[in-house]
Order: C-alpha cells, then sequence, then structure tokens
C-alpha cells in the first residue's frame, strides 16, 4: 500500500512540477522531440494520446514542460534512431541530440531524485504519526484518585 502510494505521489509532483534544465534545451531538441513523439505510438511511451497531445502542443510552442512531459519527450527522443528522427545522413547533429538528451537525463534524474526522498519522507512521517496515534488511543484511561482533603 505504502509502494503504490508513494507511485501516486511521486508521478503526482512530476506532473505538478516544472522541468528545470540546468541548460537550456535546445532548438534542435524542441524539433527532434516533436519529431520522436510523431514516430511512437502513446502505448509505446507509456501514456494517452491526451497525454501525447498535450506534451505535442508544449513542444511545438516552446513552453516549459513538466517533468513528465520531458520524460516522455526525452525517453522518445532517445529510443529513436537518426533514420526515425530524418539525420541518417546528418551525422553530427544526430550525436549531438544523444548528447544532450543525455545530459539532461542525467539532470532529471538528480531533480527528481530529491522528489523521491521528499515524498518517501512525507510518507514515512504521516506513517509514524498515525502509529503513534493508534498507540495513543489504546492507551489504558486512568481513573482519576478521588481522595479526602
Amino acid at each position: 500500500m505504502i509502494t503504490q502510494r508513494f507511485h501516486e505521489e511521486f508521478q503526482k509532483e512530476l506532473k505538478a512540477k516544472l522541468y528545470a534544465p540546468a541548460q537550456p534545451l535546445s532548438e534542435k531538441w524542441y524539433d527532434a522531440a516533436i519529431n520522436a513523439l510523431s514516430n511512437a505510438s502513446p502505448a509505446q511511451l507509456g501514456v494517452s494520446v491526451e497525454d501525447v497531445q498535450e506534451i505535442y502542443f508544449a513542444l511545438d510552442r516552446r513552453k516549459q514542460l513538466t517533468l513528465m512531459q520531458f520524460a516522455v519527450a526525452n525517453n522518445a527522443l532517445e529510443n529513436m534512431s537518426s533514420k526515425a528522427l530524418g539525420m541518417e545522413n546528418r551525422w553530427d547533429d544526430y550525436f549531438d541530440i544523444q548528447k544532450e538528451v543525455n545530459n539532461q537525463a542525467m539532470h532529471w534524474t538528480q531533480a527528481t531524485n530529491h522528489i523521491r526522498q521528499d515524498v518517501q519522507r512525507r510518507i514515512n512521517e504521516e506513517e509514524k504519526m498515525k502509529e503513534a496515534a493508534s498507540h495513543t488511543d489504546k492507551a489504558p484511561f486512568l481513573k482519576p484518585v478521588v481522595g479526602e482533603a
């Protein structure tokens, strides 16, 4: 149950927080990401059609992406061949894109590790509070001492 809760809360954070890259995403990255999305199905990407549509429009308009949107686009790019990206005769461009994909992925991993730790800490704290509350409910009730003064 805690694992499922962790996954749900982590996913919620990824969808809510914006990706703040160490280096701005290049125009080539945006163009290649759009191309990569057009060469992959939502099922391959592990997201809904609506998610892909939202990511596509964010990429096309060069909007800042959420952590989740970035992950989907970057993973799509990472899995595309030079031919799928229309770069089969432009190896320098392809290698530059793949280097950017790798660098951005490392930065994303660092950013999401902090989120993972925060989510896990919150869940642990809540569980400790629930545990403590369950013990106080079971504490024996002390009767007041009635005495003469």
